[in-house]
């Protein structure tokens, strides 16, 4: 059950990161979603698309992953711990940069 809990909040977490950021980037009716090794951006898309697409996919794959491991809550745990970490940490990194951007 802690399991659910942590999956719950890492995509709580996402959720509110990307509502603050659609507020910083309301003046921009699209964000980079990629950028290549020479700081141009690859491909962008429409910024409610571009905030919701980290939260999404977490949510995704935090309910496969609990729900594969819901025979073993304390692997499950620890697993969906360090899987919301991490994408909170590159979602994070995302909207680092673009707050860069254009400067990237």
């Amino acid at each position: 059950m802690a399991g659910y809990a942590v999956a719950a909040t890492g995509v709580l977490i996402l959720v509110i990161m990307s509502i603050g950021a659609n507020r910083k980037f309301r003046d921009r009716a699209r964000l980079p979603m990629q950028w290549s090794f020479d700081r141009k951006v690859n491909w962008s898309a429409p910024r409610h698309l571009a905030l919701a697409f980290t939260p999404l996919l977490a949510a995704v794959v935090m309910a496969l992953i609990a729900n594969q491991l819901a025979s073993d809550p304390p692997l499950q745990f620890w697993t969906l711990t360090v899987v919301a970490a991490v994408f909170v940490a590159v979602h994070l990194l995302h909207l680092y940069l673009l707050e860069k951007w254009p400067a990237i």
